[in-house]
């Protein structure tokens, strides 16, 4: 039987007993929406496209207790309430979501809408809305080392573009990491071994313990994401990580 788990606890069985309490039904999962903007320019026809970005994604389902007492139904009323009470984006993830290897993928979601307990209590069903304000599923860490100037092909894996993550302990007055004949980081500095952190999707560059008087990342410098098969290349040894993405 499909599983669906939020915030780590199985919503088929929220009690923990020795069996699932709770049967899911009406799932629905609809394929993230696209939207577009575009600008209006005056005596032509149409419109000039500007954009097209993906929206937050929504997925639903119904929790019908499966022979359960009043009194049991209270207590799985009062433990779903406590298990949705969050602040925060939370793992989500339908058991029969997976990539082409068998491995789960991941949502990161937000309940939606109001939980009307005694109506949960009297019918013993409540629809569940979730909504992602990240419209991705995450699926595998993964984790590469370039070796210095030395191109290397990285496959991202997933079907959509990721921001990875950069690591090196470089030498020397400049730090590059970028795409073969494409764009990529230039920092300067007076590097003798530090930490030098990378966070493409954050665009936020960290070195530990820190340089005085660096010149910092030059303004030809572009954060690129990472999709599909690509060279990559660096002047110093560096880790790349980062979590295939999926639609």
């Amino acid at each position: 039987m499909e599983t669906i788990t939020f915030n780590g606890v199985n919503l088929t069985n929220p009690l923990n007993g020795t069996k699932p309490r709770l049967v899911i039904t009406e799932v629905k999962r609809p394929l993230a929406s696209y939207e577009s903007a575009s600008t209006k320019v005056e005596g032509a026809d149409g419109e000039l496209f500007d954009t097209l970005q993906i929206g937050v994604r929504e997925c639903s389902f119904a929790l019908v207790a499966d022979k359960l007492s009043r009194r049991e139904i209270q207590l799985m009323a009062r433990k779903l309430a406590s298990v949705l009470a969050v602040r925060s984006p939370k793992r989500l993830c339908f058991s029969d979501e997976r990539d082409n290897d068998g491995n789960q993928l991941v949502r990161y979601a937000v309940p939606d809408g109001a939980f009307d307990m005694d109506e949960f209590i009297r019918a013993g069903k409540w629809t569940l809305k979730f909504k992602q304000h990240d419209p991705y599923l995450y699926g595998k860490y993964r984790s590469v080392v370039l070796k210095a100037n030395q191109a290397q092909t990285v496959n991202a894996g997933g079907n959509a573009q990721t921001w990875p993550t950069a690591v090196s302990n470089p030498s020397g007055r400049t730090y590059t990491l970028g795409i073969q004949g494409g764009r990529g980081i230039t920092i300067s500095a007076p590097f003798s071994g530090q930490e030098l952190i990378i966070s493409f999707e954050r665009e936020r560059i960290t070195c530990t313990p820190a340089i005085a008087n660096a010149a910092g990342i030059q303004t030809s410098s572009r954060f690129f994401p990472m999709n599909g098969s690509m060279k990559l290349i660096s002047n110093n040894k560096t880790t790349l990580s980062w979590y295939e993405r999926w639609l």
